[in-house]
């Protein structure tokens, strides 16, 4: 049992859809799994499982910041062995070519946190999604005549941090997501097939955003959208 999660070792399913926030996690499973189980309410980030179109699902939020993400990360990694995570949450456009609404592909995530440099010894680890799996995601979009933008995000520690994901966006980073790198990451150590898929619901560089309202609406939108592609995930 770990720190923030408990469980058997089959409560989880092999595709866990991850998010930042506990609200998201009750909402997805209300609105689109069926057989719903809560497998454990710690701190009051639920972890819950499913099914969806007759595929064995489980969420879990993961809080707020790479430190927060880790840490489920890894006791779901080590404790359950899923094969699949599934980043799913909105994200904060960082370049004038991402447009309120639109779809966000992590592909890799660029961070300003020190845990892969304690955790790799001082070297730089780059974080980068399950390519198979992004391929799949990119095709079934385009089937949907969706055009997503697919690249890096960055993950930040604080706002003070703001400027140097500006000078990311510079580089070519998309958006700002602040957990997508320890996901990654994680998934990379314990040979989990890991991507982002996003929702920008704010723009750091317009200072647009999406209302309450519109922001849930698109969130059931990138949800349904995920879920719909189960069937083509690698085997």
């Amino acid at each position: 049992m770990g720190v923030c999660i408990s469980g058997r070792d089959d409560d989880f399913a092999p595709i866990v859809l991850l998010t930042r926030d506990d609200s998201d996690s009750q909402l997805i499973a209300k609105e689109f799994l069926s057989d719903v189980k809560i497998v454990h309410s710690i701190r009051n980030m639920h972890g819950l499982s499913g099914t969806y179109g007759g595929y064995p699902v489980s969420i879990q939020g993961l809080g707020i910041g790479g430190v927060s993400a880790s840490i489920y990360v890894e006791e779901l990694a080590r404790e359950f062995a899923p094969k699949y995570f599934i980043k799913l949450d909105g994200c904060i456009a960082l370049r004038k070519e991402v447009g309120l609404s639109d779809f966000v592909f992590a592909q890799t995530a660029h961070t300003t946190s020190k845990i892969n440099r304690y955790r790799y010894g001082g070297k730089v680890f780059p974080a980068a999604a399950h390519f198979p799996l992004l391929n799949a995601y990119y095709e079934q979009a385009l089937q949907k005549r969706i055009r997503p933008h697919v690249g890096a995000v960055v993950s930040i520690d604080t706002r003070a941090e703001m400027p140097l994901a500006f000078e990311f966006a510079k580089r070519g980073a998309l958006s700002l997501d602040l957990e997508m790198s320890q996901v990654l990451t994680v998934a990379s150590l314990y040979g989990i097939s890991a991507v982002g898929i996003l929702r920008a619901f704010k723009h750091a560089v317009t200072g647009e955003a999406l209302t309450e309202n519109d922001m849930q609406t698109q969130y059931l939108e990138l949800v349904h959208f995920v879920l719909e592609g189960l069937h083509l995930l690698p085997k």
